[in-house]
């Protein structure tokens, strides 16, 4: 059976795109025709997924040469080469490109759709980017119990292949800024690793003028995800990054902190005010959050309606934010 293609994405997101874009253009006027030409492309369906939009990520190599492992339409089989676990519930899986000089294929963020025997798929963002990582890919994946496709990750030993379809982007594809722009980030959960990739990527290019924070919140410190590489990552580029761990249960916040739920006071503080210019705010958690954040219909008709999301609401149309400048993940 083949697989579903991704749903429309939002346009308050595509919005948000393209004004961070705008704000890029300086660094990227000196791009070549077809790049410049994709772009305006992404900007003009009003945030269809990019990914669709643009043959950027359909090519079957990277502008510098590297050749990429999804192809749309095809099917890929990986084989699992590394698996520790990182919590008591949350694995860390590597698997194997086809060759050392493979890059999965994604844009930032991205995902791919991991499938079972039974045609049951998971999207599920990398927790690496192709500018990082050549020959391989990792997923971090939070076990639920009935959970079939996390059930299926978390049984796999080394040597074992899985299936995996893509690319899928999101109505927000990130780009590098040569002007100065603050994008604020709110995660709960897994929501962090499409957030962690965004992070990834502004990072490692030395011209980007990003400034980027991440408000993450999660039940107890010991279920914090990705946070040595987060902590890392804020102590190497304090004046580019910074990330506030907020936690809810167990007794407290690791220093630096937040005993307790995101609230407004919380927002304010970490994320970028919504008269800063070139601002937005990307959002990533489970429902219950992005409805808090984003108002009570959130979620409202599932991913297939995305084309029709309501107006921005939540703890964030109250501290100012417009629907453009917000897209949840």
């Amino acid at each position: 059976a083949a697989v579903p293609p991704p749903p429309p994405a939002a346009a308050c997101c595509g919005s948000l795109s393209a004004t961070l874009q705008s704000a890029s253009a300086t660094k990227h006027s000196s791009s070549t025709p077809a790049a410049a030409a994709s772009g305006a492309a992404a900007a003009a369906v009003g945030g269809g997924y990019l990914w669709a939009a643009s043959s950027r990520h359909e090519a079957a190599r990277e502008p510098g040469g590297a050749p990429r492992a999804l192809r749309a339409g095809e099917a890929l089989y990986c084989t699992l080469t590394e698996k520790q676990w990182v919590t008591p519930s949350a694995v860390r899986l590597r698997f194997a490109l086809p060759s050392a000089e493979h890059v999965l294929g994604l844009p930032v963020p991205g995902h791919v759709m991991v499938i079972d025997d039974a045609q049951i798929y998971r999207p599920y963002s990398p927790v690496t980017v192709d500018s990082q990582a050549a020959g391989y890919f990792e997923l971090l994946v939070r076990h639920y119990p009935g959970g079939e496709i996390s059930t299926r990750l978390a049984k796999m030993s080394p040597g074992e292949r899985a299936h995996f379809r893509g690319p899928v982007g999101n109505a927000f594809e990130y780009t590098a800024s040569a002007a100065p722009r603050r994008i604020g980030m709110v995660a709960g959960g897994t929501g962090v690793t499409p957030l962690w990739q965004v992070v990834q990527a502004a990072l490692a290019d030395e011209e980007d003028r990003t400034r980027l924070s991440l408000v993450y919140a999660s039940r107890r410190a010991d279920d914090i995800l990705l946070r040595d590489e987060l902590e890392r990552a804020a102590a190497a580029h304090p004046d580019r990054f910074s990330v506030c761990f907020v936690v809810s249960e167990g007794g407290g916040a690791p220093a630096g902190g937040v005993a307790g739920r995101i609230d407004a006071a919380v927002l304010q503080r970490h994320l970028p005010q919504p008269s800063e210019d070139g601002s937005g705010v990307l959002v990533c958690g489970p429902d219950s959050m992005l409805r808090a954040l984003c108002g009570p219909r959130a979620r409202d008709g599932g991913l297939a309606e995305a084309a029709r999301r309501p107006p921005l609401g939540g703890l964030l149309r109250q501290l100012g934010y417009e629907d453009w400048q917000v897209c949840w993940l």
